[in-house]
């Protein structure tokens, strides 16, 4: 994997849980083991000898949950991606942890490390609904979690909801807004119920486990974003409500069409043209690695034509929207696209799902938002 241009950012993949969330599909192996915290690092030092250049802006671990590596296994593996890159300039280094394993002791350490942002899981503010979903934490376990990340001096700190949960009907969910609003957090993520094959939640909805429908669910995310601008936070993606200033600038880096790289089992790169996943095995990674060699990969080299439109349509997931005069400025070989882009975007707007600014930029209405994935699909060739 070579790189002309440095890549500023870099994702690492945990893949340990303590147990698998019934709406979950995402790769993930229970228990854990410190010794994995070696692994990214050679990984990458096999990448840098083929070419790979970085010069890190952003850094973010998930999962997974990274915390399951504890003190030990982080140490270790920031110990050893530091022996290969440099660290210190990074602009923002995230990790996502769970309510249930946080201390004041993980908490201290995290920022001892350098860690200065916060992404916790709390998707719902009741106990049973949480459990219902195979969620480990509770209500007191959030505010626990959240005390002890404040009192190791983070003040940049994320939580994630969950719109659309069953047995959650319009006053429990504004009820969970508003005590997620009460915890002064800088970010907060409204993300959509999805029903993915190989989850749990598939299996129950089958045996006739009743979920909101798609206009219930449409409702609370509709009332998320009444309750959350409402108090201050600017929805600056389709799921994304941030303070000013509290944006999560690795995630920006991907919906601006920006290069990365990613560690791990089941982790996914992007630079230049060339897409990268690495195969969901946490055995055949280490395998791989302690042979010396990189670890099996899924790899494709997209169109020119495709790249450009990705780049190009990820930035209408965003509230400052897509302007194709200023993306032709940065890529001036999207020439030949720019007046086909112009006029979907236009028989778009005539379905009301864009709109186009003053300034020349497109971006999606309310209605836009809600299908977003259709919108952004019409874009391509």
């Amino acid at each position: 994997m070579s790189s002309q241009e440095p890549i500023h950012h870099l994702y690492i993949h945990v893949p340990y849980c303590d147990g698998k969330c019934y709406y979950c599909a995402f790769y993930s192996e229970q228990g854990s083991d410190p010794a994995y915290g070696e692994l990214p690092g050679v990984e990458l030092e096999l990448l840098q000898a083929s070419g790979l250049k970085l010069e890190l802006e952003t850094l973010y671990f998930g999962g997974g949950t990274p915390v399951m590596l504890r003190e030990e296994g982080l140490g270790r593996l920031i110990r050893e991606l530091e022996s290969r890159v440099p660290l210190s300039r990074v602009y923002e280094w995230s990790v996502e942890v769970t309510p249930q394993l946080m201390s004041v002791t993980l908490a201290s350490a995290l920022r001892g490390y350098g860690v200065n942002r916060i992404s916790m899981g709390v998707q719902c503010f009741d106990d049973q609904v949480l459990a219902a979903m195979g969620r480990r934490h509770s209500v007191a376990d959030t505010l626990a979690a959240l005390g002890a990340i404040k009192s190791a001096g983070f003040e940049n700190v994320g939580i994630d909801l969950i719109a659309g949960l069953p047995g959650v009907d319009e006053d429990g969910w504004r009820e969970s807004l508003l005590r997620a609003v009460a915890l002064d957090v800088t970010h907060i993520s409204v993300y959509a119920l999805m029903v993915d094959e190989g989850s749990v939640l598939a299996d129950m909805v089958r045996r006739g486990v009743t979920l909101p429908n798609d206009e219930e669910q449409l409702c609370q995310l509709a009332v998320a974003e009444e309750i959350l601008t409402a108090a201050g936070y600017g929805r600056y993606e389709i799921s994304n409500y941030a303070r000013p200033g509290y944006e999560c600038r690795h995630n920006l880096a991907y919906w601006h069409g920006n290069d990365y790289v990613g560690l791990g089992p089941a982790a996914a790169s992007r630079i230049g043209r060339q897409r990268r996943n690495n195969m969901a095995s946490v055995a055949a990674y280490g395998a791989a690695l302690g042979r010396g060699v990189l670890p099996p990969v899924e790899e494709e080299t997209v169109t020119v034509d495709d790249d450009l439109t990705e780049r190009f349509v990820f930035k209408l997931r965003l509230a400052e929207g897509g302007n194709i005069g200023e993306f032709l400025r940065k890529y001036p070989q999207a020439g030949h696209l720019a007046k086909r882009w112009g006029e979907r975007l236009k028989r778009l707007r005539g379905s009301g799902v864009v709109m186009e600014g003053e300034d020349g930029g497109w971006r999606l209405t309310r209605r836009g938002c809600e299908v977003a994935d259709t919108v952004c699909g019409e874009m391509y060739v």
